[in-house]
């Protein structure tokens, strides 16, 4: 199955899109309306043993770019809709392979990552 384009996100409710760069190289390029859970550590938090209340706290210690009130979401249920992006949209498939693995049926990833997405802003402002 092809990634979503960008365009296609506007047209996706009730979605968590999941940024799985490394914490700082997000911090540096934020992208709007985003969560970060780097791809080093989907297997480990996206677990189903892994417990949900530790998930807000985990991300928030070890990703160093939220504190714990702020992080922005619970771990995701089940069926929740997760959408995933990179760089360069070459590792998103990769962690909709690890958390639908893990039994999370609704996953999909970004095709062009952050990089497509900075491009289009960049054409936008001009």
């Amino acid at each position: 199955m092809r990634g979503l384009l960008w365009r296609d996100l506007a047209d996706v409710q009730d979605v968590i899109v999941i940024d799985t760069r490394e914490p700082d190289e997000a911090a540096n390029n934020p992208i709007p309306a985003t969560v970060n859970v780097p791809l080093s550590r989907l297997a480990e938090v996206f677990d189903p043993n892994f417990h949900p209340g530790i998930f807000q706290r985990v991300c928030s210690v070890h990703c160093n770019l939220y504190s714990p009130q702020d992080f922005g979401f619970n771990k995701p249920s089940i069926d929740q809709k997760l959408i995933f992006l990179d760089r360069s949209g070459k590792n998103a498939p990769k962690a909709v392979e690890i958390v639908k693995g893990l039994g999370y049926p609704n996953a999909r990833g970004v095709s062009g990552g952050t990089q497509e997405w900075n491009e289009k802003q960049a054409k936008e402002k001009k």
